[in-house]
């Protein structure tokens, strides 16, 4: 009786164990981005405005901070004017250039919030915006290009300081959907998973259906038989425990 006791408590153990892991796997981050906006209130900024102290507009003295504290980023067209704007003022299309491409890339301090995956996704997003308009901006497509590339690069970076700091982040769904992004983009190469990471990947999403059609048709026969033959004598450990404690119980009456 204690023999049979003990074998049905291993067995409940191990299901009771089984079933919080797989919850608790389950619970992992799979919620949608958080819509952010990157300042779209904004009010064009002014090029002029912000130089009209200055005598001459270089790459050293131009107001950086306060260009990016007031520009609306999702905003291309206002981009293009002020590029315009600087041409104007320095005499020089290149420098004009690379005075934006610095203010967009090289600012010591960040202009975005990269501290959290939503922010990322959006920073992405304006990626995207500003790859698109390059194609069809013929002045000024490589300004526009260079800072969609710097933007990925430096996002990709971001994931992986993450993951250094956070191993469990790297099953994260957003993280995940990122790291999926930059490589569509080829800026992330895809690592190869190993088979316990594809089986937890594929836990996280809830892939029930899949994962028991591909252990089923991976196992062999007699892998199959010693399975199907614990499980029916973990049901009649089971049965009969259950059965001897009613049985007892009834005895007490």
């Amino acid at each position: 009786m204690k023999t049979k006791l003990f074998l049905w408590a291993i067995t409940f153990a191990f299901i009771t164990l089984s079933g919080y892991v797989f919850i608790k796997i389950g619970q992992t981050n799979n919620s949608a981005f958080a819509t952010i906006n990157a300042d779209n209130n904004k009010n064009p900024v002014s090029i002029y405005k912000l130089c009209e102290k200055l005598d001459t507009v270089t790459f050293d003295n131009f107001p950086y901070q306060n260009y990016l504290k007031n520009l609306n980023f999702s905003d291309i067209y206002a981009i293009e004017k002020n590029i315009t704007e600087l041409d104007s003022l320095t005499k020089n299309g290149f420098a004009s250039q690379n005075i934006l491409s610095n203010a967009f890339t090289g600012q010591p301090k960040p202009h975005f919030d990269t501290s959290n995956l939503d922010s990322l996704n959006m920073i992405l997003n304006l990626a995207d915006e500003y790859r698109i308009y390059a194609k069809f901006s013929k002045a000024h497509s490589s300004l526009f290009e260079s800072i969609a590339d710097f933007w990925y690069s430096n996002t990709v970076t971001k994931l992986n300081a993450k993951t250094e700091q956070n191993k469990k982040q790297k099953y994260d769904f957003k993280y995940r959907f990122l790291i999926q992004r930059c490589a569509n983009n080829n800026y992330f190469k895809s690592q190869k998973k190993s088979l316990p990471e594809k089986v937890l990947l594929n836990i996280i999403d809830q892939k029930w259906a899949y994962l028991i059609h591909r252990f089923w048709n991976s196992t062999s026969i007699l892998f199959k038989t010693v399975l199907l033959t614990l499980f029916l004598i973990s049901i009649f450990i089971t049965f009969i425990s259950f059965k001897n404690l009613f049985t007892k119980k009834q005895k007490t009456l």
